[in-house]
């Protein structure tokens, strides 16, 4: 799924007549950092978006919205259920669901639980 921050990339690179790959090679990084970054597949680095508006000398308008979409994306978790069981799916959905709500305690056995599992 393409984040905030994705589409702003997008945007930028589009008006900039750029592909996927000259905007990664501005970037100094590869195109599959890049592609995975625009879909919400990478954390993107914490100096993208300042990059970004320096290499395309963005206006002061235009950087304040890529670093609001930075900001946002950071908030952002993605899980694709696509090759999910439906076991999964109603974990994921559920969890989904709840995690705002969750208490501490529930938050500290989730993850001992998925830290144990991980050791194993």
């Amino acid at each position: 799924m393409i984040t905030s921050l994705g589409k702003q990339l997008r945007m930028v690179r589009l008006n900039s007549g750029d592909l996927l790959k000259d905007m990664a090679k501005k970037l100094e990084i590869t195109p599959a950092y890049l592609s995975s970054i625009e879909n919400g597949k990478r954390t993107p680095p914490q100096n993208i978006a300042n990059r970004v508006a320096e290499i395309y000398h963005l206006s002061q308008l235009e950087k304040d919205a890529l670093l609001d979409s930075f900001r946002l994306t950071l908030s952002e978790v993605t899980i694709s259920l696509n090759d999910a069981s439906s076991r999964q799916k109603e974990l994921g959905l559920v969890f989904a669901r709840r995690f705002n709500n969750l208490t501490e305690d529930e938050i500290t056995r989730i993850l001992s639980t998925l830290n144990h599992s991980r050791e194993e």
